[in-house]
This record gives structure tokens, C-alpha cells and sequence, in this order.
């Protein structure tokens, strides 16, 4: 978990803390793991832009990259590296405070092979989560006005079944 920079939106400051958060888990995971051997991503997507911001921080894709790879179907539940396979916290209503949960409970039954008509491709290996962003997850306020704005708390876990 890590922090953004207070008084920054969301698009200037989410990048960063993505990155620095993903570097951390993937270290963890071994010390050669990066976003490339990720087999499949439930991501913040609180609004659209969340989601390609997500994909290219967590090292998913090149910088700058993102949209096409959407628009290639590379994202899609068919595709090679599927994004938030339920459809996202948008499609899920944005149940805040529960928003991490579901992206868990969604690639635990991924993982398990249990997700039904959702489920990706078999032989999914590394599963990686983004939850987090500026709205609500951590403040980073201030008096007068300074440092008050986003900031927030960035979170990232990679799961495996041999973890």
C-alpha cells in the first residue's frame, strides 16, 4: 500500500503510487515478477480512465498503451489478459467500502476455476489486484485549503494457488 500526493487529481497522482504499491507486491512475489506474468487484473475503475491508468501502472502494458490494448480485446473476459472479469466496480455499483472485497472474492473463484460464465481460460497462475484511489480510501487533508485533495491509498495484491 502506498500514498499519493495530497492536492493532486487523480489523474496527475495515481500513476505513481500505482507503480510504487505493484513494485512492491511484485518484489515480494519473487524478485524477477513483473506485471508481464500477470494472468488476469480486477482493477479500480471508479471512473473509466481509473482502469487504463491501472493497467499501464501496474506494468500490465507499456505507458501510453492501455487504450489499445482495450480496444484489441486483450482486456475482455476472451481475451489474453482479462480486466476486471465482473464487470468492474462501475457495473458492480460502486459499493464503497466493499469495493477491494469483490475484487478479491472475484479472483479467489477465478483462481478456483469456480467463476462459471466468467471464467478465463484455464491455468491462471497470477492474479493481481488494484483497489484504492483518492476519493475516500485515505485522506490527505489540510487547513485553508492546503495539501486538501486526493492523495488517497493505493493497494496492491498479487495472488497465486502456490502462494
Amino acid at each position: 500500500m502506498t500514498t499519493g500526493k495530497p492536492g493532486l487529481g487523480i489523474i496527475e497522482s495515481a500513476y505513481d503510487p500505482i507503480q510504487r504499491a505493484a513494485r512492491e507486491a511484485y518484489r515480494m512475489v519473487g524478485p524477477f515478477f513483473s506485471g508481464k506474468e500477470v494472468d488476469i487484473a480486477q482493477v479500480d475503475d471508479t471512473t473509466a480512465i481509473n482502469e487504463l491508468i491501472a493497467c499501464e501502472a501496474l506494468g500490465l502494458c507499456n505507458k501510453g498503451t492501455s487504450g489499445k490494448l482495450t480496444e484489441d480485446g486483450v482486456t475482455s473476459l476472451e481475451g489474453d489478459l482479462p480486466v476486471n472479469t465482473d464487470g468492474g466496480s462501475i457495473a458492480n455499483g460502486q459499493p464503497l467500502g466493499a469495493c477491494g472485497l469483490a475484487q478479491v472474492y472475484e479472483l479467489v473463484l477465478q483462481l478456483r476455476g469456480k467463476a462459471k460464465g466468467r471464467q478465463v481460460k484455464d491455468g491462471v497462475e497470477y492474479a493481481v489486484q488494484y483497489n484504492g484511489g483518492a476519493f475516500g480510501s485515505g485522506f490527505c487533508g489540510g487547513i485553508g485549503g492546503r495539501g486538501f485533495g486526493p492523495g488517497g491509498a493505493y493497494i496492491v495484491n498479487v495472488f497465486t494457488p502456490q502462494l
